[in-house]
């Protein structure tokens, strides 16, 4: 959570393997390899400003993991989501395919 509320993609370097893949909805585009999704975090990361999250480990089976987070944005115009995060890793225990559901709650 941390590089994500630095907007820090250097961070993500401990988090993600090289070629690794990253869907921000299933609707999106995949963005591919750690240079591209390290891009997109500091791009989309630094106009998030303030937020709080709490965050619930569903299920894991073999490498795979669903994270359910509750995220309220403390901005101008304060939003509350609740996401669904799909992740798979590989033998080093970083992030090969991350694929989010988010949901903004009205």
């Amino acid at each position: 959570m941390q590089a994500w509320r630095d907007s820090d993609g250097a961070k993500l370097t401990g988090l993600f393997s090289a070629d690794a893949t990253y869907k921000e909805a299933p609707w999106s585009e995949t963005i591919r390899g750690l240079p591209a999704i390290q891009a997109f975090w500091e791009k989309v990361c630094a106009d998030q400003g303030d937020f709080e999250i709490q965050s619930t480990i569903v299920a894991v089976e073999g490498r795979t993991a669903e994270v359910h987070q509750a995220v309220t944005y403390k901005t101008d115009k304060p939003s509350k989501w609740r996401d669904v995060w799909v992740l798979t890793f590989n033998d080093e225990g970083l992030c090969d395919s991350y694929l989010g559901w988010p949901w903004p709650l009205h």
